[in-house]
């Protein structure tokens, strides 16, 4: 046990987790461009006709998920994630 009572392999772990994740999200836009849709969305899509898209993928995916949280006139969404903000 380290300071604290916490595992040192577990504050071990967390500081490998963050250094891995900072690596992750510094390899900047140039990379992700390569891969990702116009809308630079980092998460799946939703593609319901094989002829779509990647960028008609992603936008049906949004369309998707809105409708089913069947917001109601003069309500907001606010989302957490960067990889939502397309």
């Amino acid at each position: 046990m380290g300071k604290n009572g916490i595992a040192v392999s577990k504050v071990s772990s967390i500081t490998k987790n963050k250094k891995d994740a900072q690596h992750h999200y510094d390899l900047g836009n140039d990379f992700y461009s390569l891969w990702l849709d116009e809308s630079m969305s980092y998460s799946c899509a939703y593609f319901k006709h094989p002829s779509d898209t990647l960028h008609q993928a992603q936008l049906k995916k949004i369309d998707h998920v809105l409708s089913k949280l069947q917001l109601q006139s003069g309500e907001k969404l606010l989302t957490s994630a960067a990889a939502w903000a397309g």
